[in-house]
């Protein structure tokens, strides 16, 4: 699907950009949203203007809020300018409809202040989340008052700022392409260019708000562990790092909202903006209501304003001093209103008036449902009916083979898979360490992937899908044990960085709080995916031309093929960069060479063997993002089945052959006859 707006090709004769002109609602529309931009603008300098309390921050953070608010102002004056240039445009009465059109540079050229000052917002918010991490860990930082980070910073931003809104757009901009819509930048020329930029700030969004919530949660623990064991002579020193991490949460929780607002705010213009032309026919009209309606982005501006007045001056303590108060005032009377009697109650006109107030909330419930499932039900004319798609029956015989081939594989693995599992579950000694705890997630997956190969088998095997939801669910499945898996790889990864270079992750957190994060962290995206795939939206079902799962055509199928690729690309890539680190830390040392035993030689096995095993899986990652997907070329996809399947059973295998723990203990426990055997032999011995 087209990432441009189509005006040229569907509209020739500017009958669109007609409608538009003499639509009253969108003119009014665009007033409302001036409006608000001029109401945001205000905000922030009166907010500015006022005498504040003291900002009790570090300077470089400080320098880099008003930084963000800046661009916040920019924005909206952006916005502004936008709507302003966009009324006189269209007040303007022509006797061609096409007149009304303008070409691209001449809207980039007032857009560029919107564009440049929403990736400012975002990569300021970035920079601050580095900011308040150098913060955490350096113990020095808050004593020191040098400006050169936040200097940097600076620069950093301002140069990629530049780069994405005038070097990377304008390099494929086509300067005589015509638009009919003012609010947008997406033609023929810059539709793609734009939209890679969309999928970068969203990335980085979702960057900034985790790594906020994890130094906020690391912070928190920090100051609860400098409360227990610090001894007398370390007393002065846990206590600077205690109000260190004391002052860290409190600026990460005043900028909680800040943050939260902005990338919901954000979500919901790139979700809707991407959306847009995979699920209706573009009309102009239609398409500028739209685009008006889903920008919220002006309203964070406003709500910046709101909070800076709230906090900082003297009319905003007023204020919420009165809102507390009256809140206090609210729960008085909530309190007396329980007290009531239930006779008090059938007899009190208030308590009708609160019965009134609750059967219309029910009835207002009632009618919002039902105007989102029909919104749900027009947003979905490419649903599969689940009713008359149960049973899928195929015809070809030849592909049994392939089918055959999968079953006997993954049910050879899946056996060897379950024992090797089971000797490590049964093993207290070895589950109480965390490299075999992270194992034991991995196979755990690895057999779920061998399970869900094995019912792809039964489906080549018996020429049918059986059931619309059983083939969604374990394709849907399958696809997302294989995003947790790379996920748990590269935490793998990060356990033997531990353990090869013998030292803790985080000197104040504890390993266990860690790793319970990342894994946990793996698990809900994988949540993520799962319930992408099982949405009606997303195409995906089994194919018995490619025999296994493959995409098709939905409203949701490229945006969710998009972050599959996205996210294992991304997660490799820094996985592979960790082993190589390892790999290159082992030479220097020369860990390789050195005669180990015991221990140290297991944990040299191990990594040598998930490196060797990763090598394999990235392979396998690679050719899967990048691989052609028409339902054309079975024997790749069953030679490429085959490759996966052999990597998930081996993966078990070979942690099991060349672990001398795992394999003592399975000595332990098939000798055990044997062992009790031996003094009934002596008894005999004796008595003769």
């Amino acid at each position: 699907m087209e990432s441009y707006i189509p005006t040229d090709d569907n509209d020739p004769n500017c009958t669109g950009m007609a409608e538009i002109a003499n639509s009253q609602g969108y003119k009014a529309l665009t007033i409302g949203r001036t409006v608000i931009d001029l109401l945001g603008i205000v905000a922030i300098v009166y907010g500015l203007s006022f005498k504040m309390r003291p900002f009790l921050i570090h300077g470089n953070a400080k320098i880099l809020v008003y930084f963000h608010v800046f661009y916040c102002i920019l924005s909206s004056f952006g916005h502004f300018a936008s709507h302003i240039a966009d009324l006189i445009r269209l007040h303007e009465s022509h006797d061609d409809p096409c007149d009304y059109t303008m070409k691209i540079w001449q809207i980039f050229s007032v857009r560029q202040l919107t564009f440049a000052g929403t990736m400012g917002q975002n990569v300021t918010i970035f920079l601050i989340a580095i900011e308040r991490l150098i913060s955490t860990f350096d113990r020095t930082y808050e004593r020191n008052k040098s400006r050169k980070l936040a200097i940097i910073m600076s620069v950093v931003k301002v140069v990629f700022v530049i780069c994405i809104c005038y070097v990377f757009v304008l390099l494929h901009m086509n300067f005589e392409e015509k638009m009919s819509e003012f609010m947008t930048l997406r033609g023929k020329s810059t539709g793609d260019s734009i939209q890679i930029v969309t999928y970068c700030a969203m990335f980085v969004e979702f960057l900034s708000i985790i790594l906020f919530h994890v130094l906020y949660f690391i912070n928190l623990k920090t100051r609860v562990a400098l409360r227990r064991n610090v001894s007398a002579s370390r007393l002065p020193e846990a206590m600077a790092m205690k109000y260190q991490a004391t002052e860290n949460r409190k600026t990460i929780s005043f900028f909680f909202p800040i943050v939260w607002t902005h990338f919901v705010l954000y979500l919901i213009r790139s979700i809707t903006v991407t959306i847009y032309l995979k699920i209706y026919a573009y009309n102009p009209l239609n398409h500028a209501f739209y685009e008006e309606l889903t920008n919220w982005m002006n309203l964070y501006t406003l709500f910046v304003g709101v909070m800076i007045i709230l906090r900082f001056t003297k009319c905003g303590r007023k204020i919420k001093s009165g809102i507390s108060k009256k809140i206090c005032v609210c729960e008085q009377e909530f309190i007396s209103v329980k007290a009531i009697s239930t006779m008090q109650r059938r007899n009190s006109k208030d308590v009708d008036h609160f019965k009134q107030l609750q059967n219309m909330f029910e009835r207002g419930t009632l009618q919002i449902a039902r105007v989102h499932i029909g919104l749900l039900r027009r947003l979905a004319p490419q649903r599969m009916d689940v009713d008359n798609v149960t049973i899928e029956v195929y015809t070809i015989t030849e592909d049994r083979t392939a089918g055959v081939l999968y079953l006997i594989s993954s049910f050879l693995f899946f056996v060897a898979a379950v024992f090797i599992f089971g000797i490590l579950i049964s093993s207290c000694h070895l589950r109480q360490q965390w490299t075999y705890q992270i194992l034991l997630n991995i196979f755990a997956i690895n057999i779920f992937q061998l399970l869900i190969h094995f019912l792809s088998g039964i489906m080549n095997i018996s020429q049918s899908n059986f059931h619309y939801w059983l083939d969604k669910t374990a394709g849907a499945a399958l696809t997302t044990t294989v995003n947790v898996e790379v996920l748990l790889l590269f935490v793998f990864a990060i356990n033997r960085f531990q353990v090869i270079t013998n030292g803790p992750l985080f000197y104040y957190i504890s390993d266990n709080f860690v790793y319970k994060l990342l894994i946990c962290l793996s698990y809900l995206i994988g949540l993520f995916f799962f319930v992408s795939h099982m949405t009606p939206y997303t195409g995906f079902s089994f194919s018995r031309l490619c025999n296994c799962w493959i995409y098709f055509e939905g409203p949701f199928t490229s945006v969710v093929m998009a972050a599959d690729r996205f996210v294992s690309l991304t997660v490799v890539v820094f996985t592979l960069s960790l082993h190589s680190y390892v790999f290159v830390y082992c030479l220097k040392n020369r860990i390789f060479t050195t005669r180990l035993t015991g221990e140290q030689k297991n944990e040299r096995n191990l990594f040598v063997v998930a490196g060797l095993m990763f090598i394999y899986a990235f392979t396998l990652i690679v050719i899967h993002c990048f691989a052609d997907g028409r339902p054309d070329n079975s024997p790749k996809f069953v030679i490429y089945d085959m490759f996966w399947i052999t990597y998930t059973g081996t993966f078990q295998i070979l942690h099991f052959a060349f672990n001398s723990d795992m394999i003592s203990r399975v000595k332990r426990m098939f000798c055990i006859r044997k062992a009790s055997a031996k003094p009934i032999v002596m008894k005999r011995a004796d008595d003769q």
